[in-house]
């Protein structure tokens, strides 16, 4: 009997281990975010996609703002995905890395997403094409 129970506490410790380094893994990657025809896709943890139609505002931030609290997702070094509460925006769903200074903001309706690309750059060129996108 002795010999079953430690069995499940190793199993159960490496399943706890492993669960920990794919979070880390998949959780401190950038995240994949594309344009297509609907609308912003943005996959992996806390994705989806944000149509064109349901779009009311977009805007390039190039100043920071203060993260006061994570309600739920994860902060792995810069890397910041899931929902948040901001000083300047209030509840936020969050797609960034903190060290590329510039975000892009888009609000449909009462929520709001801000995300960011690899690079400075990146992000520009991604705002430029949204604004393409979006009905006027």
């Amino acid at each position: 009997m002795r010999k079953s129970k430690n069995t499940f506490v190793v199993i159960g410790s490496i399943i706890v281990i492993v669960s920990v380094a794919l979070v880390y893994v998949f959780g401190g990657n950038p995240a994949k975010i594309e344009l297509n025809d609907a609308g912003i896709t943005v996959s992996g943890m806390y994705g989806d996609t944000y149509l064109y139609e349901d779009i009311d505002e977009i805007k390039l931030i190039t100043e920071e703002f203060e993260i006061t609290e994570r309600t739920s997702g994860s902060s792995i070094g810069s890397v910041l995905r899931g929902n948040f509460s901001t000083t300047e925006y209030g509840a936020v769903t969050l797609f960034i890395d903190t060290e590329i200074k510039v975000y892009i903001s888009i609000q449909m309706g009462n929520d709001i997403v801000i995300f960011n690309l690899p690079s400075i750059e990146e992000t520009n060129t991604f705002y430029q094409e949204l604004l393409t996108y979006i009905p006027a």
